[in-house]
């Protein structure tokens, strides 16, 4: 694991937010103890503040609920406010993003309200600061950026120091978030003359913290140790808590110098009782040991991290830590201790909603049982892990497809609204000039009566015909709205069609029926992605006296697996035909190294599960390379599972070189590949897993039939079994009849 770093949060302290370090049962304490109710409010924010950033999202609405009905009874606005404010905050947790931004704004109406100027103008910059957090979460950079500089100005007015540097840091980290580089330094330089000129010691400590972070992602060390030098001095000087910049900056170093800088780092948290960070060191410290194979001292150290992170209600932290303890455990070859740890990880990463965690703590469960002998159990993990990783994978989709949705939804609301509160205005004035022209009717009136008619006509005439014109007006604004509408469905099915172009796209580069047909005397393919395309793929490739033939699974299905198999069918085609690789098991080792250098660069566990056949017709030889997958062979009547590698053509637990198998085919043997699609698929008449055996015992049933039959029976029993269930999985089988 990587050594942990942390922004020093630039937020607004003179805020409620302010005692961020004081611990939770304390808080509770001062809650009950409280003297004032608008004291205990504020503290039940503090408390609620908490709970937000533990992701105790159901508790801590309860919290707000109650501080909202006891600053209602009290009329007190900045407890309403910040109420709202909070709420605004969860519901863009939830990704209910329309409605966040909604209760944002109700939470500025709210600050409006507040006689205290600073006060006022504090808490508008912090929901203007949430609703910059929120669009860009949407995609919507410009709207974020306007929110940004609106609030520099709201400080700059204010011509209040923190303040100011505060608005500046923010607007720092939202150029580095839209990836201005140059921009984001610039104004980096700005908040340290600003900070300089009026001696804030505290918010240059704060900035050299985080100009170090943003140079350090430049991938600048000299520059980033620099200024984080700088923040460490002005801690000491100042007294302030510069633990997490040290442990920071321990990350730039390596061996002794990296130690000496995390003992450092645990003297200064434990000096500023910062548990926190005393855990996050005591965790980064761990790592090192065990990576040294110093797992007694890896032990004692992740469990007294774990036990700074209970003190702070730091589930995250919780759950990592039991899963660091079990995998030491692991590799100490004590099972039942590991599976325990492993094991409450697993159940505080669910009751907390942490999924990578989660996802983490299953497959250290299923290796973990597998070690120990337990195979049921380690593969009802695996199982369990690749269901929860397509679902993170699919709700990553889903969450940028809703927030387009949402964006596309925030902009047809506010069009909305302009157009309503311009027939609003349009209605006032026509209403205004009605009454001042009634009014000089009736003048006119007592002068002469018959010009009196003849005006009062005129003016019906032309009321009549300004009403028309209002009429004209509300049938524009349906149309408008007709016409948004049409541009939401639009833009769904612009997103249908690009997904339905790259289905043309991956249909091009999988295995064409010419070349199997020419290379496989007799053979059938059944493919039936579960969405409009697939992460399973089947591929082939001729090169002389060699046919290749693969059968693979990818990270996850629908767009995510696709563009994994479309980068693997990349680096198997780079691997044949541009390297000249010829060995299955060279060519598997040749894609892993390039997959994991593409796109697991920060752990990230993607790649796939596959066969890779090579037929060597000069020399009559039939070799292959399997990873997780293992070939089925119907010889004599008699179905054989062949060897495989138990580990994936990606990061996985192990990464040893694949192995080379051999193949001892006769005259009307036939070889079966598949993904796990068609075993995993949910059906029949309890609605359960169809499983391998199954599989196995229907491809024996029917092995004499001929190939094309074989697949018309799959496909009727995968329909039958299915039934009006939800297909779960992509569905990959090639057989091929020597």
């Amino acid at each position: 694991m990587a050594i942990k770093r942390s922004y020093i949060v630039v937020s607004l302290l003179l805020s409620v937010f302010a005692s961020a370090q004081n611990p939770m049962v304390e808080l509770r304490e001062k809650i009950e103890k409280a003297k004032t109710d608008t004291n205990k409010i504020l503290l039940m924010a503090q408390y609620t503040n908490y709970l937000i950033e533990s992701n105790q999202l159901d508790e801590s609405l309860q919290w707000i609920d109650s501080s909202q009905r006891l600053s209602k009874k009290l009329n007190y606005q900045r407890g309403l406010a910040v109420g709202k404010y909070q709420l605004g905050n969860i519901l863009r947790e939830k990704n209910d993003f329309i409605k966040a931004d909604s209760v944002y704004l109700e939470a500025i109406k709210e600050y409006t309200k507040v006689t205290y100027t600073k006060k006022r103008i504090l808490g508008i910059i912090g929901v203007n600061n949430s609703r910059a957090l929120l669009m860009k979460t949407m995609g919507m950079l410009d709207e974020a950026e306007k929110l940004d500089l609106e609030n520099l100005d709201i400080a700059l007015k204010l011509n209040d120091t923190n303040c100011i540097v505060t608005v500046y840091c923010n607007l720092m980290t939202s150029q580095l978030h839209y990836g201005k580089k140059k921009e984001a330094q610039q104004t980096a330089i700005a908040v340290e003359r600003i900070a300089t000129a009026y001696n804030n010691k505290r918010m240059l400590f704060m900035l050299y913290t985080n100009i170090g972070l943003m140079e350090e992602q430049f991938g600048n060390r000299k520059e980033a140790i620099e200024k984080y030098t700088k923040a460490i001095e002005l801690g000491d000087k100042y007294e302030f808590d510069n633990s997490m910049v040290i442990n920071n900056v321990s990350g730039l170093y390596e061996g002794a110098q990296r130690s000496k800088l995390l003992q450092l780092a645990l003297f200064k948290a434990k000096k500023n009782n910062n548990n926190y960070t005393c855990a996050l060191v005591m965790g980064n410290m761990g790592d090192i040991n065990a990576k040294a194979g110093k797992l007694d001292d890896a032990l004692r150290l992740y469990d007294s991290a774990m036990t700074y992170f209970e003190r702070e209600k730091n589930a995250e932290g919780v759950s990592e830590s039991y899963k660091n303890i079990g995998l030491t455990y692991s590799r100490k070859k004590d099972y039942n201790k590991a599976l325990s740890n492993l094991l409450k990880g697993e159940e505080i990463s669910i009751k907390h909603r942490l999924p990578k965690v989660e996802l983490e703590c299953k497959m250290a469960l299923s290796l973990t049982y597998e070690k120990k002998g337990d195979f049921k159990n380690g593969l009802i993990y695996l199982q369990r892990y690749r269901k929860l990783n397509d679902s993170i994978n699919n709700k990553d989709v889903e969450k940028q497809i809703n927030a387009l949705k949402t964006k596309n939804a925030l902009e047809n609301q506010r069009t909305e609204l302009n157009a309503k509160a311009k027939a609003k205005q349009e209605k006032v004035q026509l209403k205004t000039e009605e009454d001042k022209k009634r009014q000089n009717l009736i003048i006119v009136s007592i002068l002469v009566g018959l010009v009196m008619m003849s005006i009062f006509s005129f003016f019906i005439f032309r009321s009549l015909r300004q009403n028309r014109k209002a009429n004209q007006i509300i049938t524009l604004q349906k149309e408008l709205v007709e016409k948004q509408k049409g541009i939401v469905e639009e833009k769904q099915k612009e997103i249908l069609d690009s997904i339905n172009y790259a289905k043309r796209i991956q249909y091009t580069l999988l295995a064409n029926k010419e070349l199997l047909d020419a290379s496989l005397n007799d053979h059938f393919v059944y493919f039936k992605p579960k969405d409009i395309v697939s992460g399973d793929f089947y591929w082939a490739a001729k090169v002389e006296n060699r046919f290749y033939v693969a059968v693979c699974d990818s990270t996850g299905h629908g767009v995510p697996g696709a563009f994994m198999s479309l980068l693997s069918i990349g680096f198997l085609n780079e691997a044949i035909k541009e390297k000249g690789i010829v060995e299955p098991n060279v060519i598997f080792n040749y894609v892993r190294e390039h997959l994991i250098e593409s796109i697991s660069k920060e752990g990230q566990k993607d790649g796939f599960d596959g066969i890779l056949l090579c037929m060597d017709t000069k020399k009559g030889k039939l070799t292959y390379a399997a990873a997780n997958n293992a070939p089925i062979l119907i010889k004599n009547g008699t179905l054989q599972e062949l060897e495989k590698n138990r580990m994936p053509v990606g990061v996985g637990e192990l990464k040893e070189d694949f192995k080379l198998f051999t193949i001892d085919m006769s005259k009307g043997d036939t070889l079966y590949l598949y993904t796990d699609g068609f075993a995993d698929q949910f059906g029949g008449p309890r609605g359960k897993k169809f499983k391998y055996k199954q599989l196995n015992d229907l491809i024996l049933q029917n092995s004499n039939a001929s190939t094309s039959e074989q697949k018309n029976i799959l496909e009727k029993e995968f329909e039958s079994w299915k039934r009006d269930l939800e297909q779960v999985d992509d569905v990959c089988i090639i057989g091929i009849r020597i």
